[in-house]
């Protein structure tokens, strides 16, 4: 709904909140995680070699993995994310994830802006942590970054990802949401 304080425009219309468009993106295909994982491993920049053979995936957003793990599950004897390896993790927010029995897709999302250099040591070592959490090989473990066509990653940032994609490659897909433009759209350098 267009408001004259917003300049007869909604919020969805000015905001640049990469967890907005990842909301977005996560209620388009949070009952068919699958087909999204089926379009991900086929797009040009993000082959990932995954099996795809009778699996079944679950999505999901703002994924606070290690924290809510070590409660449910306990570490080694605790259940307190505070005691464990895992505590400077313990605030530790995926964007999007993907669940399989044989994989896991780790989805870092950025819209209006890069990563931040601090955040990419963070990224590096982040498929020993999850294998580490998980009991699973680093191989089965893949970090996923969507962001905007405008920005350019350095090759050393890329390096860090298994692979990515661009907001507007949503756009021509059954995933379609005009959101996505503006996500793509909304990146600053």
């Amino acid at each position: 709904m267009p408001l004259h304080y917003f300049k007869d425009k909604s919020w969805k219309q000015i905001t640049r909140e990469e967890r907005f468009f990842c909301a977005v993106l996560y209620f388009k295909i949070e009952n068919r995680p699958k087909e999204f994982v089926e379009w991900l491993i086929k797009q040009k920049h993000c082959k990932l070699p995954i099996d795809l053979t009778n699996s079944t995936w679950e999505v999901g957003y703002e994924v606070c993995l290690y924290r809510d793990w070590v409660k449910e599950y306990g570490w080694q004897g605790e259940n307190s994310i505070n005691k464990t390896d895992f505590r400077a993790l313990k605030k530790r927010t995926f964007d999007l994830c993907f669940f399989s029995e044989g994989n896991i897709i780790l989805i870092e999302a950025k819209a209006n802006c890069g990563y931040d250099r601090t955040q990419l040591p963070i990224f590096e070592k982040e498929k020993e942590q999850v294998a580490k959490l998980f009991g699973k090989e680093e191989d089965e473990i893949f970090l996923v970054s969507i962001h905007s066509s405008k920005y350019n990653p350095k090759e050393s940032t890329k390096k860090v990802f298994s692979g990515y994609i661009h907001w507007n490659d949503l756009i021509s897909t059954e995933f379609h949401d005009d959101t996505f433009k503006r996500a793509n759209e909304c990146y600053r350098d």
